[in-house]
């Protein structure tokens, strides 16, 4: 998730700063590759891509074990943005907002935008809706 968080912050830096930064930075992704796996990597990268500076911040400096994440990365391959599906699957799951937010480390605030617009594209009124439509999503994939 560092790795994530970290290219985002460097994504708004001149690339001429970040020269020096490069090798050790791949070596850091290939070590990261090879401790979780390509698909675990992926979700946890895709995780700190999407936190805000603030959030990077406090993930670094928090003392907490870190969070179970699962260990395929969702596909957006419906309505939802891959951010939106792994909300829903929190939800599916029996997550209230604050334990969203404590997992995806973002704001309750973010979650319940996140969940405004799932039920927006959903058409749906209700967190049980949501979790059955994630449900009936998973049966759905290939395996």
């Amino acid at each position: 998730m560092l790795l994530g968080g970290s290219d985002a912050i460097f994504r708004s830096l001149p690339s001429s700063l970040m020269e020096p930064f490069q090798a050790a930075q791949r070596q850091a992704v290939d070590r990261a590759r090879d401790a979780l796996g390509e698909a675990a990597y992926v979700v946890a990268y895709g995780a700190g891509l999407d936190m805000t500076p603030d959030e990077i911040v406090e993930y670094a400096v928090d003392t907490r074990p870190p969070v179970a994440r699962p260990v395929a990365p969702p596909v957006a391959e419906g309505p939802l943005s891959r951010r939106e599906l792994e909300v829903a699957g929190l939800v599916a799951d029996g997550a209230t907002n604050a334990q969203v937010a404590a997992r995806l480390f973002i704001s309750e605030r973010t979650v319940e935008s996140h969940m405004a617009s799932i039920f927006n594209k959903l058409g749906v009124d209700t967190r049980l809706q949501v979790a059955r439509w994630f449900a009936s999503m998973q049966v759905a994939a290939p395996t």
